[in-house]
């Protein structure tokens, strides 16, 4: 087994543990107006999500607070919540017809959550939450600050109090937004305080536009900047609606968090990229230029996996190769893409663009590239976007084979994070628990699928031969993938190897986290898990990334 690798703290000479903890304390004034997380806080606060809880708000009515309660019992299963995940379950399996049909606002079977979560006294509750926020928000955070080229400490909170208010879509829309109005990244030589500043103007813009209410939880962020403290010198005051707090970046954490460090055996990534190839490409190895209207109102699909030019995440894809290679032949459709970026998004619930104005010869430019670097950038994103949060997955529900790995993977990349979750959460009830609860992993994988085909089925997205390549391994026996090995999709029988000659100035694509040290234990590497929080944006996130349906 190999483990992610651990991050270098670019920023400044303070702790990685350092700039965490302050980022933590500012978000706790933001959220609960106190200097220290409320682990214990419950509510519901009729925004159509069920009770909101926890540090953060997690919800009932999306997903995620199911996903955190199924963990938190994963560590604790005597615990005071567990006997809700049935209603959980069936909110999770029901009409979800709120924010974009992102949401529901059914508490049925919920009658004491709120007085269960207000009277917890575990640690473990603690545990658990630090886990998942870390894995959410957190490490993804860091993996934009960190592409941007920033440095200081203010611009990585900022960055973290805008992914955990409004996920990590309009976290990416507000930089692409500050990019396109500085023609640049502090990475390529803009003005970090600049940069910042515009970043806030970004999401100001938007929420005037939005009408999501008033601007003044920046107040803070916009006084710190200029008083000059970017790296946040403590202790300093931190203001908010008025209110003033000592920010000393004392933060005393659970000391039972586990050693959440990622892994996976070293061979499994070439081979789920290569079974990902057969069935994105119909070969076995990415196809790096590939470039089509395939007319499904995302606009243009390229790239390996599928990035989208109506879906934000083609125009990340092309920032982040610009800022390897200014002078590349897409760099040029930038302006284009802000401009649809910044367009309206009608399908896909509100999550998708079909213009293509100013694209005109995006698709040859695409299929010519001759540029190492272009296939960097996207190994870059892939692992940042999909891999890193599908390991974290496989690793949270205790599974070993990697035939699991690489169905996840595929499911991730095909449908998005919120629907491997949905699929995993269907699994984990219909077997009563997870691998890593005593499951047998077969069984467990079975159900995947089986959750897998049904959703397909019921949302009318196809067939569901897609999947038989993996069911095939899987009654063979060859869960480890022992290579080489056939594998068979829509009738054609390819050969995996393993062997995967990938771009030797690829750089270290598992990102240069800031790990957080909490009582000297790592808290997890993983990467952005994009279903929503609180908030309906962050699992638009999810809708966005969903390239092939």
């Amino acid at each position: 087994m190999i483990s992610l690798i651990q991050p270098v703290y670019a920023g400044t000479t303070a702790t990685s543990n350092d700039a965490y903890n302050k980022s933590v304390k500012m978000l706790a004034v933001c959220e609960n107006n106190q200097v220290t997380p409320k682990w214990n806080y419950a509510e519901n606060i009729y925004d159509n999500r069920g009770i909101t809880f926890g540090a953060i708000g997690f919800t009932t009515g999306t997903w995620d607070g199911n996903i955190l309660i199924k963990y938190y019992t994963e560590l604790n299963p005597n615990n005071t919540l567990s006997k809700y995940i049935p209603a959980l379950d069936a909110i999770d399996a029901g009409p979800h017809p709120y924010n974009d049909e992102s949401s529901s606002n059914s508490t049925v079977g919920l009658d004491n959550f709120i007085t269960d979560v207000n009277n917890i006294d575990d640690p473990l509750w603690q545990t658990a939450q630090l886990h998942l926020i870390q894995e959410m928000y957190w490490n993804p955070t860091v993996a934009a600050w960190n592409r941007i080229g920033a440095s200081n400490q203010l611009t990585l909170a900022f960055l973290y109090n805008t992914n955990i208010r409004f996920g990590q879509d309009y976290m990416e829309l507000f930089i692409s937004g500050a990019t396109a109005q500085c023609g640049g990244t502090p990475g390529a030589g803009v003005d970090e305080n600049t940069y910042l500043r515009a970043l806030m103007a970004e999401m100001d813009a938007q929420i005037v536009k939005e009408g999501w209410g008033d601007t003044d939880r920046n107040d803070g962020f916009k006084t710190l900047l200029e008083e000059g403290n970017v790296n946040l010198t403590t202790p300093f005051v931190f203001t908010e609606y008025g209110d003033s707090y000592v920010i000393t970046g004392d933060l005393n954490l659970n000391a039972t968090t586990p050693e959440t460090d990622l892994t996976y055996p070293a061979d499994a990534y070439n081979k789920s990229v290569q079974m990902l190839a057969v069935c994105e490409n119909n070969q076995v190895t990415p196809k790096w230029n590939y470039a089509e209207n395939i007319y499904d109102n995302r606009g243009i699909t390229f790239g390996a996996i599928g990035f989208t030019t109506g879906t934000w995440d083609g125009n990340i894809l092309i920032k982040y190769y610009t800022e390897l290679n200014p002078n590349n032949t897409l760099s040029k459709y930038i302006p284009a893409l802000d401009a649809i970026d910044a367009g309206p998004h009608p399908y896909n619930d509100e999550s998708s663009s079909n213009s293509t104005v100013g694209l005109d010869n995006f698709i040859t430019d695409v299929n010519n590239i001759d540029d190492p670097l272009w296939q960097t950038a996207q190994l870059h994103l892939i692992q940042e976007m999909y891999w890193n949060p599908t390991v974290a997955a496989w690793n949270r529900i205790g599974a070993s084979n990697q035939l699991t790995l690489a169905f996840l993977y595929n499911t991730n990349i095909r449908f998005g994070q919120d629907y491997m979750e949905l699929f995993i959460s269907g699994a984990t009830a219909q077997c009563g628990g997870t691998p890593g609860a005593g499951v047998d992993e077969n069984t467990y994988l079975r159900a995947l699928m089986a959750e897998m085909d049904a959703q397909i089925v019921k949302e009318g997205w196809g067939d569901t031969d897609r999947s038989d390549g993996f069911k095939t391994l899987l009654e063979e026996g060859n869960v480890n993938l022992t290579t080489p090995f056939i594998f068979t999709e829509y009738g054609d029988s390819y050969v995996i190897t393993g062997d995967l000659n990938l771009n030797a100035t690829a750089p270290e694509t598992t990102f240069t986290y800031i790990t957080p040290v909490i009582n000297a234990k790592p808290a997890t590497l993983t990467e952005k898990l994009k279903c929503i929080n609180f908030s309906y944006m962050d699992w638009l996130f999810c809708k966005n990334n969903i390239s092939t349906v």
